[in-house]
């Protein structure tokens, strides 16, 4: 119950990311919340689910952004995987770690998609890249702590943790 309570979140985050903020955003780049559930909640529930949420979160985004198949969740993945190498640490520690990872993890994503845009011929220009990825890490800091309690919420109500190493 408690993943498919997650599931919708996820799919549900993705669709409001897509359609409905950059609407109402002014600024046109803004948190990727997305990233951050996938983030923390490897962080939680280990590399092999973080995987799971990261190739359903990608799929859901490609499908919303018209993107080809593979390429945010390619992203994700490597997103999984740093959210699951800090394990239950993400935010035990001083703030520095947690904010750290989540700049490497959108960083990490977003030159993923860029290397696949670049491989596909669409050639973006890597300082716009870098200036978009710099500006959405900085949102992603002040947003992921929110997307921890939620997670933390759900962790409550009985979603299954990783052991801590």
């Amino acid at each position: 119950m408690k993943r498919l309570l997650f599931a919708l979140l996820l799919v549900g985050t993705a669709t409001v990311q897509v359609t409905l903020l950059p609407r109402l955003n002014p600024l046109q780049i803004g948190p990727d919340l997305v990233l951050g559930l996938v983030l923390v909640s490897s962080s939680f529930s280990g590399i092999p689910a973080g995987m799971v949420w990261a190739a359903l979160a990608g799929l859901t985004l490609d499908v919303l952004t018209l993107e080809p198949l593979g390429s945010h969740g390619l992203a994700l993945l490597l997103v999984a995987v740093i959210g699951g190498l800090a394990r239950r640490r993400l935010f035990r520690s001083d703030l520095v770690i947690p904010m750290g990872l989540v700049v490497l993890a959108t960083l990490a994503s977003h030159l993923v998609v860029a290397g696949l845009q670049w491989a596909l011929g669409q050639r973006p220009p890597a300082e716009a890249v870098l200036r978009v990825a710099v500006l959405t890490a900085l949102l992603n800091v002040a947003a992921v702590p929110l997307v921890y309690m939620v997670i933390a919420a759900l962790e409550r109500l009985g979603m299954r943790r990783a052991p801590s190493r």
